[in-house]
């Protein structure tokens, strides 16, 4: 059964002491049809997990449940919109990027399909934590990464006060499109984003989220995008991917990541701050 993947695996005995305090250890052996997104020691320290001491099968339930899907998901049938319902009755929100499958903004899957006679497991190198995180909650995460930080610039912004109602516009959105620029995009213009006025800073803010949940899969040469500042991107289709045309008529943003998927939407990653009419 799909227990046996993390029962004898050394690199599963958080997992294993979880499951078996919350009394779902059974429960993984004997139920039909499941699929199992496994952390192994690894990715709960990751997500800040180390010790299971204070936590009781009340507090871990729902957590361990937020990692089981009620049918066998092989990794070909994934769903294409990007959301599971897992058992403890709240989704996952799935990013396919170009080589890797993540899982709300913040975990890849690691190996996939996993087979045994009850379902599959996909292993994953961090713990998920419900509830889902949204977007803005996910370039907050990005931002704090240590080394391997990205987003500061666009966080440091977002949580200024002066913008603060743009940000929880986001956050309330049931569905919204966020092209992040890299920390390097606005490198390029650190001479320019002191001299801007506090509304052609949220003009330029407002210029990079669209009222929809747009994948890259929806994504069509020539498109145009309308944006929350009222202004539009024309999206170009080529032999090198994606990018963006904006009001400046300059050099194009490519994408340069897609499909980080959160709970109200996604996030695709741009290499240039787009620039609307100032």
């Amino acid at each position: 059964t799909i227990t046996e993947v993390i029962m004898f695996d050394p690199n599963y005995t958080i997992l294993v002491a979880a499951l078996t305090e919350a009394d779902l250890l059974n429960t993984l052996s004997t139920a039909d049809d499941l699929t199992l997104f496994a952390p192994d020691n690894a990715a709960f320290i990751a997500a800040g997990i180390t010790s299971l001491d204070g936590l009781d099968a009340a507090t871990l339930t729902p957590i361990l449940l937020y990692h089981v899907l009620g049918a066998t998901v092989l990794s070909s049938q994934l769903p294409a919109d990007g959301m599971a319902a897992t058992l403890n009755g709240e989704n996952i929100y799935l990013g396919y990027l170009s080589n890797s499958v993540l899982i709300n903004g913040l975990t890849t899957i690691t190996a996939v399909d996993i087979e045994k006679s009850n379902g599959v497991v996909h292993t994953i190198n961090r713990t998920l934590l419900p509830p889902a995180p949204n977007v803005i909650d996910i370039a907050v995460a990005l931002s704090d990464m240590g080394d391997d930080s990205e987003f500061t610039v666009l966080v440091s912004l977002l949580s200024d006060p002066a913008y603060s109602d743009i940000t929880q516009a986001i956050i309330d959105s049931e569905n919204i499109t966020v092209f992040a620029p890299t920390d390097a995009a606005f490198d390029e213009i650190a001479a320019v984003l002191p001299t801007l006025s506090v509304d052609q800073v949220r003009n330029v803010l407002t210029y990079h989220a669209a009222s929809a949940r747009v994948f890259s899969s929806n994504l069509v040469d020539g498109q145009i995008l309308p944006m929350l500042n009222g202004e539009t991107l024309t999206v170009n289709i080529g032999s090198s991917g994606a990018s963006l045309t904006d009001m400046s008529m300059g050099d194009d943003s490519n994408i340069i990541e897609v499909n980080v998927h959160g709970s109200n939407g996604v996030i695709h990653v741009i290499d240039k701050v787009l620039i609307p009419t100032l």
